[in-house]
């Protein structure tokens, strides 16, 4: 069975896109692989190691969480649910990112919390809803492994995700899970290699459809749905 998410990711034809692909091997627009570049102090191997997990996601930030389809629901559905949503919302222009370290991984995160961003992110949460079918004992037993508060497992009875609502971050993932040492000189290699895209903010214009075939297959995205700049009412 298919999954489906709704996140954020960079426009296709941006450097920002191009560095984040090549830094995870893989464009998650076309699913072709991407040559990395070099990282000091890491060889192409472990590198490769590190950023496994992200890769089958590719570059995003997740804003309707990973989900199988409901009973009705099809590419078809799903796509015009997302992109009737699309055409309601604005763009916003996130923060400056930085490099940060949650947990035992990797991200990029703005600088500050944006409650526009938050506010997006709930919205996708709230209206894509009916599109979710409800996830598996497996799926719920893998998201209370990591140790939910009370509220992430209220937020995981209700809407399939711990990390929604009040609880969402953005990140964009750079990495999968590693030791302490490793994920400080990875930081160091990040904040190197994303310079020039972390010292402005970057445009969330756009909700991209990601869609995955099957059970451990890579997500590609299906579609992208440009969000409406609104005009200013002058009546």
């Amino acid at each position: 069975m298919p999954r489906y998410a709704v996140y954020y990711a960079p426009d296709p034809q941006s450097g920002f896109h191009r560095r984040l692909s090549a830094w995870l091997g893989r464009d998650a627009f076309n699913g072709a692989s991407v040559p990395q570049p070099g990282m000091s102090g890491f060889n192409a191997a472990s590198f490769r190691q590190l950023t496994a997990e992200p890769r089958r996601y590719g570059a995003h930030a997740t804003l309707k969480p990973p989900f199988h389809p409901a009973p009705g629901h099809d590419d078809r559905t799903i796509g015009e649910a997302v992109g009737a949503l699309a055409a309601t919302l604005a763009p916003i222009v996130m923060p400056p990112l930085r490099v940060t370290r949650i947990g035992h991984f990797l991200a990029l995160t703005p600088a500050r919390q944006e409650p526009a961003m938050t506010a997006l992110a709930g919205t996708c949460v709230r209206a894509l809803d009916h599109l979710r079918a409800p996830p598996s004992p497996d799926e719920l037993a893998k998201r209370r492994a990591a140790g939910l508060s009370a509220r992430q497992e209220t937020l995981l009875a209700q809407w399939g995700y711990p990390y929604v609502m009040e609880e969402f971050r953005f990140h964009i993932t750079l990495s999968g899970q590693a030791d302490g040492d490793s994920l400080d000189r990875l930081a160091i290699a990040a904040a190197d290699y994303f310079a020039d895209d972390l010292q402005t903010g970057q445009p969330v214009d756009a909700l991209s459809l990601f869609r995955a075939g099957g059970h451990g297959d890579s997500f590609v995205i299906f579609a992208r749905y440009a969000l409406i700049e609104r005009g200013t009412d002058t009546q």
